[in-house]
């Protein structure tokens, strides 16, 4: 009779689970949104993934970076720790955080299917902007999880390489997506899948291939430039062979091929320093030591010290004048009535997060010339150009 009732008992059970199981198959497929898809195509990935970049940057990289060189100033709320080096650790991770998850991320999918779908033109981008997000956390941080990275459950715990191997890859990078982005179309519409090359879904260049060429060649001068206290001569070396400044110019060669990211008048889509600039009045303000300079004075003088007879010509883009029409900088601990705000070059819906520019590849130019030869004529003539490019 026990063994009857066991038996019973354990049909039972398995039907009653048999049951649960069918039903909860059901409930799953009920749950499913047939019109929520979960491949997004290509130009929806790199839309969002440029955007993002643009964002973060401009957002949190920037402002940080800029109140360090006294460019901008911690003037209100979580900014003045910056201003007075006392943040703590996790105002630093920001930058780690939004530029890892979701731009990174989003652009290794999409180096990813690119590849799954013979769409060179897409990888190619991807790698640029990969090289680029890479290169700029490690200036920023040294060493950096990179081989490890992006590979979500697969890696928890992803290892921190060595900025010296961070440099090698990017530039492998981006010597791949030059090779891919100079393809013609007729040697990939084989087998390729989506849109063959993005177009308005590029940001940026609007699929222009080969100004995503020439920005490649420019970052690759920049990360071969950064290693100038290793090797100057190899470092300066090949920065004017990525440029092509002793033969065929390659780099970005003019303002309008800057790489960078450009905002809308939309309220959530506008530029990162005007969102703050309404969002937290006050927040970030100029600093005095920058407000100087381009009034021709010294770091050194006082904010309120009178313009020279050599006032920069960028300071009205850079600065805005305040309310008695002077161009007056933050100085911890001083007297801040007046204080300037950023100028409209940035501080406007539609102003550019720029990633790399023509006035950089012409300072990166004017800079190896002089480690191989400060008697160089051409050093004095690409400085100019830089200068007059900003």
């Amino acid at each position: 009779m026990n063994t009857f009732k066991n038996k019973y008992f354990r049909n039972t059970l398995c039907a009653l689970s048999i049951g649960i199981a069918l039903q909860s198959c059901k409930l799953r497929e009920t749950n499913v949104n047939p019109n929520a898809s979960t491949n997004a195509p290509l130009s929806a990935i790199l839309t969002g993934a440029e955007a993002s970049l643009g964002f973060s940057i401009g957002a949190d990289a920037n402002p940080i970076s800029n109140i360090f060189v006294q460019q901008f100033s911690g003037a209100n709320g979580d900014a003045t720790g910056f201003e007075n080096y006392t943040s703590t650790s996790g105002r630093y991770d920001v930058v780690w955080s939004d530029i890892y998850p979701t731009s990174l991320n989003n652009l290794a999918i999409i180096k990813q299917k690119a590849k799954a779908g013979n769409n060179p033109y897409y990888a190619g981008i991807a790698k640029i902007l990969l090289a680029y997000g890479f290169g700029t956390l490690t200036d920023l941080y040294g060493d950096i999880p990179y081989s490890d990275a992006l590979k979500g459950l697969d890696s928890k715990a992803p290892k921190y390489d060595a900025q010296e191997f961070i440099y090698k890859s990017i530039q492998e990078q981006l010597d791949s997506a030059i090779v891919e982005l100079s393809l013609p179309t007729n040697n990939y519409t084989s087998g390729a899948t989506g849109n063959l090359a993005p177009s308005t879904d590029d940001v940026i260049y609007k699929g222009d291939v080969k100004k995503w060429i020439s920005a490649a060649w420019t970052l690759k001068a920049r990360y071969a430039l950064h290693l100038s206290k290793l090797n100057a001569t190899d470092a300066a070396n090949k920065a004017l062979e990525y440029l092509g400044a002793n033969g065929t110019y390659r780099g970005i060669a003019s303002n309008a091929n800057d790489l960078q990211v450009n905002f809308t008048t939309s309220t959530t889509n506008s530029n990162p320093y005007y969102q703050i600039s309404v969002n937290r009045a006050g927040w970030l303000t100029v600093n005095a030591s920058f407000a100087n300079l381009l009034n021709g004075n010294k770091i050194s003088d006082s904010p309120d010290k009178a313009p020279s007879d050599t006032i920069d010509p960028r300071r009205s883009f850079f600065i805005a004048a305040n309310s008695a029409g002077k161009y007056k900088g933050y100085r911890t601990g001083g007297n801040n009535n007046g204080v300037s705000n950023i100028g409209p070059f940035f501080n406007t819906p539609t102003g550019p997060v720029i990633f790399a520019s023509y006035a950089e590849a012409k300072f990166i130019e004017a800079e190896a010339r002089l480690i191989l030869n400060n008697a160089d004529p051409k050093i004095l003539e690409k400085l100019k150009e830089g200068i007059q490019a900003s």
